[in-house]
């Protein structure tokens, strides 16, 4: 099995972003002086608050006086991942073929055959066969195994 692992990182902006909860976390307490007048000091009171901004693909909080978020940019990391399994071909355990031959020994022979082959492991095939002899006008039959060594 190979595995191949690509990342992409893609962006996501998201342009003014909806204000989802709001909640008012406390008063700040400003001194502010006129310059103008002399001791003449006004105190106003500033409520702080945190807004939530939630989307399919964000969060974000901000808190403060009157604030606000403007823009959120996403970078979310993708991981592609590849498998590629490669499966051996389990080689036919059944096999029929028909073969013919030319032989001379002490006389001119031409047999064909019929043969059913079994592959009982990898390296082991049990076989039987039947052929008929055309010069001669005569059936046989035969049976055997093949070993292969693998080399």
């Amino acid at each position: 099995m190979v595995r191949d692992t690509t990342f992409v990182t893609d962006t996501h902006i998201i342009e003014k972003p909806v204000v989802k909860e709001k909640h008012i976390k406390e008063t700040l307490f400003v001194e502010v002086h006129d310059t103008t007048r002399i001791h003449d000091t006004l105190y106003l009171a500033l409520p702080s608050e945190t807004k939530v901004y939630t989307g399919e693909q964000y969060y974000a909080e901000v808190s403060g006086y009157k604030s606000s978020l403007d823009r959120i940019e996403v970078y979310p990391k993708t991981a592609i991942i590849t498998e590629t399994k490669t499966i051996a071909s389990d080689p036919k355990k059944h096999s029929i073929s028909i073969g013919a031959e030319l032989n001379y020994s002490n006389a001119l022979s031409f047999p064909v055959q019929l043969e059913y082959a079994y592959k009982a492991r990898p390296w082991l095939e049990v076989y039987g066969y039947t052929e008929y002899e055309l010069l001669r006008k005569q059936f046989g039959i035969g049976a055997g195994t093949k070993m292969s060594l693998g080399f």
